[in-house]
């Protein structure tokens, strides 16, 4: 459904010192408010009716060497929250709706990148990681021992005998002073706070003594604070009196045993091998899937590129809720295949839609004809919404490139009734069809990236 929101914009203030915070305003009819952060490729909507007095907005003042801006908008009138000429220009935006007004706060803290160094290059260049690293490993035991992650199915992964021997182990630390204050913050910041403490943990490293300290290669992962480097004390401590490092090595064949299985379902270099042969000219060094037994639904990815190296990392579930008396190895393989081809392809996809905006304007700029009320919400522009049109649909274009025709049929019918009950992509089906259709009878010079126009001007046809 495409909303139609009316705003004016009312500069309440001049400024002159690029550091102090100036308020605008932003007038809202309706109840919706769309923001998006083009270095992410990141899009959201805030609604008025639910948000706090404040709403805090955390993200990174730097990623990959480049200053973020936020845009939001009502309507089709964007406004940019940011940075100007290297200086910081605004952090608050009164929303005003009828006689009340709220702020979103914006919060610009860190800096998103990496350092690759020489050796850092020659080692991991060509290769794809699987990891449970060890710090990464800690924070999401002490989420799951919160009271906020042990209500939340899709947070945590409660199923299985790994989850209960953690239980049992460090049942005479939950009430560790970390786990309480984590519970506290997870109320309150929610998935935010979640993956802000996860994915941060992944910079982390324990050193002999126990203490917590940045690893030396990435800044940062999340935009926020950095739990475990502001409370590393209180980590240690909770290290210490638990025996975290005692349980941890002594789950190191199952851990082993996870990422054999992981290697043997996820090829992941073999999907990157397929995608860089569809996608002439765009490619990564290395990719790194980082996971954990305790990770539920909530996947995430990040990239990074630093002196011409590239880095892709995915931060994903295993693949221990497939029912492995109800499908084949090959059907799990092809269905979890799902979990990380859609995050991996969007790096592949994007930036042959940035060639393509007009006609992906043109084709897609009426949401009525490819959404409907679901997770498409989520997805503001035109462009967003062909993407995930795409992504979703490289993905079984490689499915059926590489499994049998059984399964490549089981993982279709999975994919369209994700997309169009849930996802609120309701034309996906039609879409994929045209999509093979193009696909199948492309020359043999010609690759995924060539289809983009024939696609585009086939959905601009649909009415």
């Amino acid at each position: 459904m495409k909303i139609a929101l009316i705003s004016t914009l009312l500069v309440l203030a001049q400024f002159a010192l690029a550091q102090v915070p100036i308020t605008y305003r932003l007038q809202v009819r309706g109840d919706t408010v769309r923001y998006w952060v083009e270095a992410f490729k990141l899009t959201d909507v805030i609604r008025f009716s639910t948000m706090d007095s404040v709403q805090n907005v955390n993200s990174p003042q730097k990623y990959q060497g480049e200053l973020i801006s936020f845009v939001l908008a009502t309507g089709n009138q964007p406004f940019t929250a940011g940075h100007q000429n290297g200086k910081l220009l605004t952090q608050r935006i009164a929303l005003t709706s009828g006689s009340l007004t709220k702020y979103i706060q914006i919060r610009f803290l860190g800096d998103i990148s990496a350092h690759f160094s020489a050796d850092y290059q020659r080692q991991f260049r060509g290769k794809v990681t699987y990891e449970i690293p060890e710090a990464f490993e800690l924070a999401n035991i002490a989420m799951a021992l919160t009271e906020v992650g042990q209500k939340d199915p899709n947070m945590i992964e409660q199923k299985g005998n790994y989850f209960a021997r953690m239980k049992q182990y460090f049942s005479p630390v939950s009430k560790h002073r970390s786990i309480l204050r984590l519970n506290e913050q997870l109320k309150t910041g929610g998935y935010t706070f979640y993956q802000g403490v996860r994915q941060n943990a992944y910079t982390m490293a324990l050193t002999k003594q126990g203490k917590l300290t940045l690893g030396g290669i990435y800044e940062a992962m999340w935009p926020g604070a950095n739990d475990m480097a502001e409370h590393a004390d209180e980590w240690a401590d909770f290290v210490r009196q638990s025996g975290f490092r005692t349980f941890y090595q002594d789950n190191q064949p199952f851990y082993q045993q996870d990422i054999t299985q992981l290697r043997r379902l996820l090829p992941a270099k073999q999907m990157q091998a397929w995608l860089e042969g569809q996608f002439p000219g765009i490619r990564y060094d290395s990719q790194r899937l980082v996971f954990s037994p305790l990770i539920g639904g909530a996947h995430a990815a990040q990239k990074f590129a630093d002196q011409g190296y590239r880095e892709s990392l995915l931060f994903i579930s295993d693949a221990k809720a497939f029912d492995q008396t109800r499908y084949s190895e090959a059907q799990i393989s092809a269905l979890y295949s799902g979990i990380v081809f859609t995050e991996i392809d969007h790096n592949y996809v994007n930036p042959i839609s940035d060639k393509h905006l007009t006609a992906i304007n043109d084709a897609f700029n009426d949401r009525s004809k490819w959404t409907k009320k679901g997770d498409s919400d989520h997805y503001g522009s035109a462009y967003e919404v062909f993407n995930e049109y795409m992504t979703h649909g490289v993905h079984l274009l490689y499915i059926h490139d590489h499994y049998p025709a059984d399964v490549y049929q089981l993982v279709r019918t999975d994919r369209v009734k994700l997309n169009t009950n849930q996802r609120g992509f309701y034309r996906f089906e039609a879409f994929l069809d045209e999509l093979q259709r193009l696909y199948k009878a492309k020359g043999p010079t010609q690759t995924i990236a060539d289809l983009y126009l024939p696609v585009l001007a086939w959905a601009k046809r649909i009415e």
